[in-house]
């Protein structure tokens, strides 16, 4: 389990769109017996702990305290009903209050009013807020200064060895690695041309996913229509309601 240490050494200093959509794409896979890596996954799929997920929407203003995000979380774990009984357990699901389906939290903040979106690493900018759920290191690179952020569950535990431990989600906006108490340059997750993060000196050891997370309020221009014309709130353009 990644579990924050404060009194570790510290510093200062492609994207498919997923929306709600999916729910029911997944819920159908799901009853038929499809057992795909997409979008339900496979039932050893690596779930990140220690209520890593709810702390990462807080970041993000999807909730206002860790217990609002964790009540959140359960309640539609509770509501996931249409699936295949063997895929109902802790070991695919997650654990209530603590770990959650990568389904069960694009629920979560769809339902609490935020578009949820599927991107790639590369597509990443420094303007946008994230979810990003990958295999965290033990240690990571910051500058010339190595940090070891996280308590070990037992002395020999690392993500090389048992990296289902290892699994973590974390928020990034505006730029930073929201970390617990702390925040972070996200230039510290030390990616190459492709989006890879460096194993040995990155904050992530592997990327599996990446989520864009945005308020539906926020407004996008359609091209070439001008302002008047056409907004997009969350993933449907609609024409917006003028006043007479």
């Amino acid at each position: 389990m990644v579990v924050y240490n404060p009194g570790a050494v510290t510093v200062e200093g492609g994207a498919m769109p997923r929306s709600a959509g999916s729910f029911e794409e997944a819920e159908r896979n799901a009853r038929k017996g499809v057992d795909a890596s997409h979008p339900l996954g496979s039932l050893d799929e690596p779930v990140a702990d220690g209520r890593c997920v709810a702390i990462a929407l807080v970041k993000l203003g999807v909730f206002n305290s860790v217990g609002a995000a964790v009540e959140a979380l359960d309640q539609q774990r509770d509501n996931w009903t249409r699936i295949r009984g063997d895929f109902r357990q802790d070991t695919f699901l997650g654990t209530r209050g603590s770990s959650w389906h990568r389904q069960i939290i694009q629920r979560t903040v769809i339902a609490a009013g935020f578009d949820f979106r599927l991107t790639s690493v590369c597509e990443m900018n420094k303007t946008d807020s994230y979810l990003v759920d990958g295999l965290a290191n033990d240690r990571y690179l910051v500058g010339n200064k190595w940090v070891q952020p996280y308590e070990l569950d037992y002395p020999e535990d690392n993500p090389r060895d048992d990296p289902h431990n290892w699994q973590h989600i974390i928020a990034i906006k505006k730029g930073k690695i929201m970390r617990t108490y702390n925040s972070i340059e996200m230039d510290w997750l030390h990616l190459d041309s492709e989006g890879k993060p460096d194993p040995e000196t990155g904050f992530f050891r592997k990327i599996d996913r990446v989520y864009r997370i945005c308020g539906i309020d926020r407004v996008y221009r359609m091209p070439e229509r001008g302002a008047a014309d056409y907004e997009r709130l969350g993933t449907r353009w609609i024409t917006p309601t003028r006043s007479r």
